[in-house]
């Protein structure tokens, strides 16, 4: 667990790893930052009460998110390694027993996840993540497309873990590149149960920054990830930048910023129109500029593209199935 400022939340993060229910032993190492509230304090005093458990790592001076979780995984003993940040929190008291016989029983898997709920900042509602279409078994390939593990759901093997190369620590995502390292040694788990909640607030790294500064960092994210990968996978990559550009719509959407979800729309048509005529959520997007801003100027030609690429794609899907009937008529 890394910590910073999360006063008002690390309580709950500490007490849904308390209540987990293994028949093994399990130890919490925390990370506290140097915190500017009282979450140190609060760390404090759990790991008074609960020693054998907790072992908090409390540095002098602030060292930042990456220096921080490094030290943290190299203080980890266990076979395996969960990740629970301390504004997040688990809320099955089954969660580690069940990963833990998954991986027990899958022993060339790397790393397995699991669903959990958005919780979105003074709304108890919740939205569940990611979709539950997801993979039992994933490759490194399903993880260079989307980073669909979510860090509070993850449980990874800790000999597959290598050393952490300098190149990570300079993204504004600890997490994905994580789990490529871990994916290029082994399978890859997912267990489609909610196990947990990440809180959505505005003092989170990640829901603090500017959609435009988010983008920026996922863009540089996945650029150095594809740079050091063994050997090139170019169609992950056109799909991890296309899912970057149609988050970025549907962000810019919800802000009412119609000129940028233009933009992020015919971003995403050029690099992927097959995937862009495929998407149910580009066509929700277009529809929606379509009903609000008939009349916005730049419209048609999005929608003359989103045409053309429909044709250019059939057109492609045709040539495909003449190749397959003229193969089975030889």
């Amino acid at each position: 667990m890394i910590t910073y400022n999360h006063e008002k939340f690390i309580a709950q993060a500490i007490e849904s790893v308390l209540i987990q229910e293994t028949s093994f032993p399990v130890e919490l190492v925390i990370g506290e930052d140097c915190s500017t509230d009282g979450t140190r304090q609060v760390v404090r005093a759990f790991a008074q009460l609960h020693p054998n458990i907790i072992r908090p790592l409390l540095p002098e001076g602030n060292v930042g998110m990456h220096r921080n979780l490094q030290s943290v995984l190299q203080a980890c003993r266990g076979e395996y390694i969960a990740f629970l940040e301390g504004d997040d929190y688990w809320t099955s008291p089954q969660k580690l027993q069940k990963q833990a016989n998954f991986m027990d029983s899958h022993p060339d898997f790397s790393i397995c996840g699991h669903r959990m709920m958005h919780i979105f900042q003074d709304s108890a509602e919740g939205t569940p993540y990611p979709s539950p279409v997801q993979k039992e078994y994933g490759t490194l390939e399903d993880i260079l497309r989307c980073n669909y593990l979510p860090t509070c759901s993850v449980v990874f093997r800790t000999s597959f873990l290598p050393e952490m190369p300098a190149w990570t620590r300079t993204l504004q995502h600890g997490d994905w590149p994580i789990w490529v390292l871990l994916a290029e040694r082994g399978p890859v788990g997912f267990i489609n149960e909610v196990w947990a909640n990440y809180r959505v607030h505005s003092g989170g790294v990640w829901m603090g920054a500017s959609t435009e500064a988010r983008l920026a960092g996922l863009k540089t994210t996945i650029k150095t990830i594809h740079k050091h990968l063994t050997k090139p996978h170019p169609a992950a990559r056109r799909a991890a930048l296309f899912n970057m550009h149609l988050f970025g719509a549907s962000q810019f959407c919800r802000q009412g910023d119609y000129s940028q979800v233009r933009t992020r729309l015919l971003l995403a048509l050029v690099i992927s129109p097959v995937a862009f005529v495929r998407s149910g959520e580009v066509r929700a997007l277009i529809g929606k500029q379509a009903r609000l801003y008939a009349i916005k100027k730049g419209l048609e030609p999005l929608k003359r593209r989103y045409y053309r690429a429909r044709i250019w794609a059939g057109a492609e899907r045709r040539k495909m199935w003449q190749s397959a009937k003229a193969l089975v008529g030889r």
